[in-house]
């Protein structure tokens, strides 16, 4: 499953539809338990329809691309399903991690994606094209935010070219992992040391000013929430890399504030890769630290707890809590916020006005149907901005950029 698409489908959902998705996840939860009991406590995930193909096609690299690197090769797509594709290319491809893909559909329709490249493996008995890559569908806000992430680290050169950067290796059977890393990295000059457990990890890092900590039993992170709690003690110069069984557990430690994650699947080939890109974000995240720190409180009047706006709200580095009881609004502690965002109707002016009483020392944006007459009730009313209910991520950038520099004001 892939949690990032269903993330990004509920961004554009009304508040009718999310409601409706708010009633039916219990109904689902229930039935998915059922089904489990009813197969001796195993889950058997519907495997995705793949289609086979022998189409020609064009891979352009974006990534990872040095001057004067080769950028365009030839290649043959074996299978292709909604989530990715499995594609054959000649030998003397160069790595890169996102690449797009352009070929000519069944309809003669030219058609281009953007994948992420999870898997390279060597076939035999493939002369001509011996290489087979695995690829998982990937959209431009993925890409942009890690071609964001890199600007904001303001860095020319790779950060593992550095000297003295000093990596931990967290989990058990250090030894025997302390090889394999060292037989993938024996071009770098790092400083690595291996700890059996996270407590003595993060005391570590604190005495040593460590770089970089690798979790190389990341997923058992999710079992033991007490662990994350550690992890969250961690010096601000620590940056962090886990090692995951699959990609369903990416989501869930991101949330929790590991930096970044990488498949058992991809470790040989996208170690190195994985662990600039994790020192780029944690950089790129200290930089902005001044936002990190920024609460919102959004408020619901059609009493759902699902707001697409949290979602964009955390892509943008904000905290924020989702509230649709009025009461509960009004005894909230409004030095703990930055800013307000709540929804705004006719039907509903007086409930604003009582949310503006207690934040009015906070900039309160109005959250409005796309109607002038509404947002100019809004701002009669006490709204410091409005943002239509069709918004973007652009919107709310510049909405939270232009609130940043009136708050800094002097």
């Amino acid at each position: 499953m892939d949690i990032k698409k269903i993330r990004n489908i509920l961004k554009y959902c009304t508040n009718e539809e999310l409601r409706q998705v708010e009633a039916l996840i219990p109904s689902l939860v229930t039935l998915n338990n059922s089904n489990i009991a009813g197969t001796g406590n195993q889950r058997y995930p519907r495997k995705e329809d793949r289609y086979k193909a022998n189409l020609k096609g064009t891979l352009k690299r974006l990534s990872d691309i040095k001057p004067d690197e080769r950028k365009e090769f030839s290649v043959n797509i074996l299978d292709i399903s909604r989530s990715g594709m499995r594609i054959g290319v000649k030998s003397d491809f160069v790595p890169s991690h996102i690449v797009q893909i352009s070929f000519k559909g069944p309809n003669g329709k030219m058609k281009e994606c953007l994948v992420e490249v999870v898997r390279i493996e060597k076939k035999s008995g493939q002369a001509e094209m011996p290489l087979e890559l695995g690829c998982r569908s990937v959209d431009n806000e993925y890409v942009r935010r890690l071609t964001k992430n890199k600007k904001a680290a303001g860095m020319t050169e790779s950060v593992l070219d550095q000297k003295g950067v000093l990596i931990l290796i967290v989990g058990t059977d250090t030894a025997a992992l302390e090889r394999k890393f060292l037989s993938r990295t024996n071009t770098r000059n790092f400083n690595i040391r291996c700890v059996a457990n996270i407590p003595d990890a993060i005391e570590k890092a604190k005495k040593l000013s460590a770089n970089l900590a690798i979790f190389y039993q990341g997923t058992a992170l999710l079992h033991v929430p007490e662990l994350l709690a550690v992890i969250k003690s961690k010096p601000s110069g620590l940056a962090t890399l886990a090692i995951i069984e699959n990609d369903a557990d990416r989501f869930p430690l991101l949330d929790a504030g590991i930096d970044e994650c990488l498949t058992k699947q991809g470790y040989d080939s996208y170690l190195l890769k994985a662990m600039e890109r994790t020192l780029l974000i944690h950089e790129g995240r200290r930089k902005r630290k001044s936002v990190l720190n920024r609460r919102a409180l959004i408020f619901n009047f059609n009493k759902s707890n699902l707001n697409p706006l949290s979602i964009y709200l955390k892509d943008m580095d904000y905290s924020s809590l989702v509230i649709s009881d009025l009461d509960i609004a009004q005894r909230c502690d409004p030095s703990q916020y930055d800013i307000v965002l709540a929804d705004y109707g006719l039907e509903n002016r007086e409930g604003f006005k009582k949310l503006l009483s207690v934040f009015h020392n906070l900039p309160m944006v109005a959250l409005c149907k796309d109607s002038n007459y509404e947002r100019e009730q809004a701002m009669a009313d006490g709204a410091s901005k409005c943002l239509s209910e069709s918004f973007d991520d652009e919107d709310v950038r510049t909405l939270l950029n232009y609130e940043n520099m009136v708050m800094s004001a002097p």
